[in-house]
Order: C-alpha cells, then sequence, then structure tokens
C-alpha cells in the first residue's frame, strides 16, 4: 500500500548457489562447534599460456591473492553472524606459510596442517587449487576447495567450479 493505492508486484526469488564447503562449514557452526578457518591457495596452474612469460609469477600471486580473498569474502558473509565463527588473519597465516615454504611447494602435508592449526587456532583447512587451460581454442578456469577438518586430515568436503573466459 502506497499513497492509500496497492502496489502488485511478481518476484522471482534468487537462490544463490551453495557450495558444499559453505554447507558443511554451517551446519559445523550450528551444531555450536568452534570453527576457525585458515584459507590456503596451494596450487596455481596455467597450462593455458607459457610458464616462460614474465608476467606468469606476478600472476600467480594475483590469483593466489584473489582466490583467498574471495573463499573468506564468501564465508564472512554467510557465517560471520556466528559467534563460534571465525577466519585466521590473512598475514599471520601467509607469514607462516612462507616460513614453510607452502607457496612454492604447493603440498599441504599432515605435519603442516597440524601446524598450521597449533599456531594459527585454526581448527579447519579450506585448500584451494586454481587451473587455467585451454579447450578447444578456449580458455577455461577451474578451482577446486577442499574443507579438511585439522585435527584429523579428514577431508569433509569438496567444491569443484569451471568457468569460461
Amino acid at each position: 500500500m502506497r499513497s492509500g493505492h496497492v502496489l502488485n508486484f511478481d518476484i522471482e526469488p534468487i537462490i544463490a548457489k551453495r557450495r558444499p564447503t559453505g554447507i558443511k562449514l554451517q551446519a559445523l557452526v550450528e551444531e555450536g562447534k568452534k570453527v576457525v578457518v585458515a584459507v590456503v591457495v596451494s596450487d596455481v596452474k596455467n597450462a593455458a599460456g607459457s610458464p616462460d612469460d614474465a608476467q606468469y609469477a606476478p600472476w600467480i600471486d594475483s590469483i593466489r591473492s584473489n582466490t583467498q580473498s574471495q573463499v573468506e569474502s564468501h564465508l564472512l558473509k554467510a557465517l560471520g553472524i556466528y559467534d563460534n565463527f571465525a577466519i585466521v588473519d590473512r598475514n599471520r597465516l601467509n607469514n607462516l606459510l612462507d616460513e614453510f615454504r607452502l607457496s612454492q611447494t604447493g603440498i599441504v602435508s599432515d605435519k603442516l596442517r597440524v601446524k598450521i592449526g597449533e599456531l594459527t587456532g585454526a581448527t579447519y583447512l579450506i585448500d584451494a587449487s586454481f587451473f587455467r587451460f585451454r579447450t578447444r581454442g578456449k580458455v577455461e578456469d577451474s578451482e577446486y576447495r577442499r574443507l579438511i577438518e585439522i585435527e584429523t586430515g579428514v577431508v569433509l568436503a569438496v567444491d569443484y567450479e569451471k568457468r569460461k573466459k
């Protein structure tokens, strides 16, 4: 009702695409578990271009930073209202990863995962990987994410997304 007139609208709800890792994290939070997430982008590959390209190293850093920011942003929007949810500070995590040279190896070992938990207070780890490749002349990006319980090393959920450029 506006200015004495009834206004009618046809509304089509938009349902946001939810990923398995986000769904599992929300379930853990709603169960009352302490959920502190460390987001690691352990692997970035560009099979669509030349690895010898002078822009390759900065591109990797850019993709790693953007992917990490995107994951953290989505998690904060969805779960930031819960008192038992937190994300590990990015600078603290990156300093730790640099110390273990994760950026160069691309491996999240059991030992490193436990160390991340001990040093940052994280209870869960999202390990993301980004791949760019060429199929039938078109460039495609793929992103994988695994939600890992730090204490046990169990993979609780996996996401996969493929995007054409």
